[in-house]
C-alpha cells in the first residue's frame, strides 16, 4: 500500500468512526429531520438551490453525502434523481437506513469523490460537491466530476 492509499484509508476508517455519532449530532439539532425530509423539506442554502435552478428530471450526483445525507434528500425533494456517494460505508449504510425512513429513493454509493471509480461516465446532469476543502487533489476530483458529467 502507497502513501496516498495509507491516507485514504485513514480518512475513511476514521469517518466510518464518526458516522454514528455525526449522526446522533443531526437529530439531536433536528429530532423531526426525518420528519421534516419526508414532509418535502428542502435544507439547502437558498443561493445553491437558486444557482442550480429548476432539477425537475435532472440527474444529479451528490458527492460526500455523509450519512444524514441532508442535501441529496432536499435534492429529490425538488424533484431530481439523486444518486449520492461518500468514502464511508458506514455512512452510505446509515443513508440507505435514512432514505428508508423518510421514503425517499436516493441511491447511494461507496465512492471515493476524486476517482468516482464506480460513478458511470457521462451520467449526470450535475455533480454537486459541499465541501471542497476534503480533497487531496482537487485537480483529479474536477477531472472525474467533468468525466461523470453529461455533454
Amino acid at each position: 500500500m502507497n502513501d496516498k492509499q495509507k491516507r485514504l484509508e485513514l480518512v475513511r476508517s476514521a469517518w466510518d468512526a464518526y458516522q454514528p455519532d455525526y449522526m446522533g449530532f443531526q437529530l439531536r439539532e433536528n429530532p423531526d429531520f426525518h420528519k421534516d425530509l419526508a414532509d418535502g423539506a428542502v435544507m439547502l442554502n437558498p443561493m445553491v438551490s437558486e444557482i442550480a435552478g429548476d432539477v425537475r428530471g435532472q440527474k444529479l450526483l451528490d458527492i460526500c453525502c455523509a450519512c444524514d445525507a441532508t442535501q441529496a434528500f432536499s435534492w429529490a425533494n425538488l424533484g431530481a434523481e439523486v444518486t449520492a456517494c461518500d468514502i464511508s460505508p458506514v455512512a452510505i449504510k446509515i443513508a440507505r437506513e435514512n432514505a428508508e425512513l423518510i421514503g425517499l429513493p436516493v441511491t447511494f454509493d461507496v465512492a471515493d469523490a476524486q476517482t468516482l471509480d464506480l460513478i458511470e461516465d457521462e451520467g449526470f446532469d450535475i455533480v454537486f460537491a459541499h465541501y471542497l476543502m476534503w480533497f487531496e487533489d482537487i485537480q483529479l476530483a474536477c477531472r472525474n466530476w467533468y468525466r461523470v458529467l453529461r455533454p
